[in-house]
This record gives C-alpha cells, structure tokens and sequence, in this order.
C-alpha cells in the first residue's frame, strides 16, 4: 500500500503560490529642503531636470516675495515624480541646485502585496472563464441570468484588482521627490533672516527714529524762536541792571 501524504495543491482545490521573487519591490520616495538664491530660477531648473530624466512636475506651489506691501519670505514646493531607477542621479542633481539643507528617502516594501495581488488576478480570471463555460452550457434562462448575475460580480471584482495591481506597479517603476525651496539667509527681505536682513532692519529703524526727531523739531522751532525774541532783551536788560546797581554800591 502506497505512503500516503499531503495532497498536491490542485487535488485540494487551491492553487498554489507563486515563489517570490529574488529581487524585492520597493516603493521609493524622497524630500528634499533646498536654500536658493532665486526662487524661479531654481523652479524652472527642477522642470527641466524632470524631464531629462524622463519624468515630469506632478504637483508645484509656487509663493513669491511680494514686491509691494508687506513682504514675507517666499518658498516653492515641486513634487517631481522620475524613472525609479533614476532617483539617485535625481537627487544628486537637486542637491546640486542651491545649500542642502535636509533629504529624506524612505523605501516601503511591497514584494507581498504585488504577489498577492498578481495571484488573486490569476484565480479570478480562471473562475470568469469557468462560469463563461458554464454559462455556455446552462439550460434554463434562470440559470443562465444566475450565472450572468455572478459572472459580473466576479468582473468587477477583477477590475479592482487590476487597478491595484496597475497602482503598486507605478510606485515600483516612478519615485516621487517632494522639493521644498526656500530663499537664502539675507535675500528674503527685511522679514528674512540673516546678517543683511538685521542690518537693514536697524538701518530702518534708525533712520525712522532721526524722521520723528526732525518732526518734532519742526514742530517747536517756531516757539523756539518766538521765545528767543522775546527772552533775549529781557535777559540782556536784568543782566545790564544789575551791573549798574552793583557798581552805585560804596566801597
């Protein structure tokens, strides 16, 4: 009598799994901060170099240092998404844009999710085509709009799958870059940082105090000279007084 043992995976009724892969699948992404002298330039060079790595600028929001009014410091986020396999050279061709000032690259595997999904795409499409032979084969209209009725759910859920599957696949082959610009110290205007900006700010601060000085001068130089008018001969004559009073004195 033969040894009995495990029956393969087709006698149970479930397919079997597929091996993993050798290579692992990782979804890739990074950020980067960026000090720039000019905010546009640097903006127009990140396009050019998503497209010379064959990607492209997905998302851009762009704030400007205003030229009147109030001015606050500007700042420009692009998220370039390039080739996977063309990250690093991504990166090190941003780093070389303007001051590095942070990167992050963060990797998340997902070798088992697209295993999975790969194999649940594979059953339900061997179960649509078991149900369109059965329905091929039904007798009675009730049976066949049975069939039908299951046949279109079984669709639907294949488009789902397929979509993720389609969404794990792009993050495997594109890798977003989220870069944020920021001006450099001393270029953002007197709300920015840095040397120039507090020398500036000072230089304004002073010479708005030297404007009130002069207002209120000229505010009182009127009553400054009424008073010399007037004052001066009254001084002049007590001081002429009391000299001739001192001198009528006897020795």
């Amino acid at each position: 009598q033969p040894a009995e043992g495990p029956l393969p995976a087709e006698d149970r009724g479930a397919p079997a799994a597929p091996a993993l892969p050798a290579d692992r699948k990782l979804a890739r992404t990074a950020t980067v901060l960026l000090e720039v002298g000019d905010l546009e330039q640097a903006a127009a060079r990140l396009r050019q170099l998503a497209l010379s790595v064959g990607g492209m600028v997905t998302a851009e929001a762009v704030s400007l240092t205003a030229e009147d009014g109030p001015r606050e410091d500007g700042s420009s986020r692009l998220v370039l998404t390039v080739p996977a396999d063309r990250l690093d050279e991504t990166l090190a061709a941003i780093s070389g844009l303007g001051e590095l000032r942070s990167r992050t690259v963060e990797s998340v595997d997902v070798t088992e999710a697209m295993v999975d999904v790969d194999s649940r795409v594979m059953t339900m499409r061997e179960s649509i085509a078991r149900l369109q032979d059965l329905m091929k084969r039904a007798g009675s209209v009730s049976d066949i709009a049975q069939v039908e009725a299951e046949l279109t759910g079984r669709q639907s859920e294949l488009e789902a799958l397929l979509a993720q599957q389609a969404s794990l696949a792009e993050r495997v082959a594109t890798s977003p870059v989220t870069v944020t610009l920021l001006p450099v110290d001393g270029t953002a205007g007197p709300g920015g940082r840095g040397f120039l900006a507090g020398l500036e700010s000072g230089w304004q601060a002073m010479a708005g105090s030297a404007a009130v000085a002069l207002t209120v001068l000229g505010a009182l130089l009127p009553w400054l000279v009424l008073a010399a008018v007037v004052g001066v001969p009254v001084w002049l004559w007590r001081r002429r007084r009391a000299r001739a009073g001192g001198s009528s004195q006897p020795g």
